[in-house]
């Protein structure tokens, strides 16, 4: 365990570097630019996959019996009751919003490291 929390030091060390690095070498607008059209461009795929994933999820969860109090704020919870099957149709569409979601905060932070490169830009 003692290794795994290193490895994640470095990984914030380095992501630290190199947001640091863009601050200064990549412009301002640029960073903007990117980082509204990774939100943006992930938003469009990742909120309706994620309104499937719930709808899909509900109605397989439904089926044949009473839903779980309170399923929706812990969806992934509920996977193992579902068929193989059903996994199938379920899983690609969670982990596709799941992926969207990181795209999306990954384009955040480059919003966020725009706007300290146009403090330091100007």
């Amino acid at each position: 365990m003692p290794a795994m929390l290193e490895l994640a030091w470095a990984f914030v060390v380095m992501l630290a570097l190199g947001a640091v690095t863009a601050t200064v070498l990549v412009p301002w607008q640029d960073l903007l630019e990117t980082g509204q059209s990774l939100m943006l461009s992930s938003a469009l795929v990742g909120i309706p996959l994620e309104i499937l994933y719930f709808a899909l999820l509900g109605y397989l969860l439904g089926r044949g019996r009473r839903r779980p109090k309170g399923w929706q704020w812990r969806s992934f919870a509920y996977h193992h009751e579902l068929s193989q099957r059903s996994r199938w149709f379920v899983l690609p569409l969670f982990f596709g919003g799941a992926l969207a979601f990181l795209v999306s905060a990954l384009g955040i932070g480059l919003v966020l490291i725009a706007f300290v490169a146009a403090a330091r830009q100007m």
